[in-house]
């Protein structure tokens, strides 16, 4: 509690020319709370990813587009150095993955969590939103990754725990694979995943409630 409290203080002193709600709490980039739920989310999905893969076989972070290329297949040269740390971040997924969907070939993760509820969407049915996001992501990334020969998955889920379609098919094959290696029925593995999701979106809400 005395954790909530320092950041609702903190929050206190960035926020001051809109209304602190809770839609305001889940859109606003000050303060690092966006940032700390774009991370639990990850965080998740690496613990979840290491029951089944080696530690050698995830990376965090990885880039998406080490040689970004135009259209015609020119380089793109790196920007200044007073630029570069932005450019890196562009074009970093979250996780990487060997073999998740076949074989040897890489898999890059890129999560993203929206709120539904905020004005973008208000006329927007949830179902519609996410596919939004994910195919601003796949738009986005799917190439310099398919010229890398490593597939994208984009991971959208919302603030109240809603999963876009790419992410609930990530999650299918992940019950899949933990299945085998722990020779336990699919539908008790599925029901583990939930169980673990919907604790970890409990207390992401909370955290954000409480803030």
């Amino acid at each position: 509690m005395h954790a909530y409290l320092q950041t609702y203080q903190r929050l206190a002193t960035v926020v001051v020319s809109k209304k602190f709600d809770v839609n305001h709490a889940l859109d606003c980039k000050k303060g690092g709370l966006v940032t700390a739920r774009h991370d639990e989310v990850r965080d998740e999905l690496r613990d979840l990813l290491a029951h089944v893969f080696s530690p050698s076989r995830i990376r965090c972070e990885p880039m998406i587009n080490p040689a970004p290329m135009r259209a015609n297949g020119t380089k793109i040269h790196a920007p200044s150095a007073s630029s570069s740390s932005d450019f890196l971040n562009a074009h970093r997924g979250d996780l990487l993955i060997r073999g998740f969907w076949e074989g040897s070939t890489d898999t890059i993760i890129d999560v993203h969590v929206t709120n539904l509820d905020s004005k973008s969407y208000k006329n927007v049915p949830p179902k519609k939103a996410l596919e939004r996001q994910e195919k601003e992501k796949k738009k986005k990334y799917c190439k310099p990754c398919e010229n890398q020969r490593r597939h994208f998955a984009p991971f959208v889920i919302s603030t109240d725990g809603m999963f876009g379609f790419k992410s609930r098919a990530f999650l299918k094959k992940l019950a899949k694979l933990l299945a085998e290696e722990w020779e336990k029925p699919y539908s008790t593995v599925r029901g583990f995943i939930n169980a673990q999701w919907s604790g970890a979106i409990e207390h992401k809400g909370l955290l954000f409630h409480l803030d």
